[in-house]
């Protein structure tokens, strides 16, 4: 919708959300921009990762929003969990239905921390980008929160969930 209104809205709307320095600039440089482009941010998640013969993992299963660049790191602990499924099915030179199996048993493992960390990453836009009524009281409330000791120790330990993940992940195989 954004899109259809043409540069000059595209910039307004963008000047709102951005600092006031880089507001300031994007309106100036409204008449040198010839084609404006916002990329499409989908959170989701495939149910079902895996079918005979395939399976899904990292963006093709989960894709994340870019809040906290989260989705490589997710993407590389969902192929150490992987790894830790399929090597020793590999190894041990099993038909193409254990490995089948064991395919299907990363999905759940994963899940949880993929369904958690889309949750948390979906809150920031959320607040930030918001118009309600409450939105700016909520903004100045968070950016408060944030400011303090409490808000600095939330933000430290939401950060190492993103950093870290919310499940232990390690190479078995």
């Amino acid at each position: 919708e954004l899109r259809s209104r043409g540069v000059d809205a595209w910039a307004r709307a963008m000047a709102e959300h951005v600092d006031s320095d880089l507001a300031e600039h994007l309106l100036e440089t409204v008449p040198h921009i010839s084609r404006a482009f916002l990329l499409d941010s989908v959170t989701d998640r495939v149910i079902g990762w895996s079918r005979p013969g395939v399976l899904l993992i990292g963006d093709a299963a989960h894709t994340m929003s870019p809040v906290g660049g989260q989705g490589l790191n997710l993407a590389l602990r969902d192929a150490v969990v992987a790894a830790n499924h399929l090597i020793p099915v590999l190894q041990e030179g099993r038909n193409d239905r254990d490995l089948d199996q064991a395919a299907a048993r990363i999905e759940p493992e994963r899940a949880p921390e993929i369904d958690r960390i889309q949750r948390i990453a979906a809150l920031p836009p959320h607040i930030v980008m918001g118009r309600g009524a409450l939105h700016e009281p909520l903004r100045w409330a968070v950016t408060s929160l944030l400011a303090s000791k409490l808000g600095g120790l939330i933000a430290r330990k939401t950060l190492d969930l993103f950093l870290h993940g919310v499940t232990d992940v390690e190479l078995r195989a």
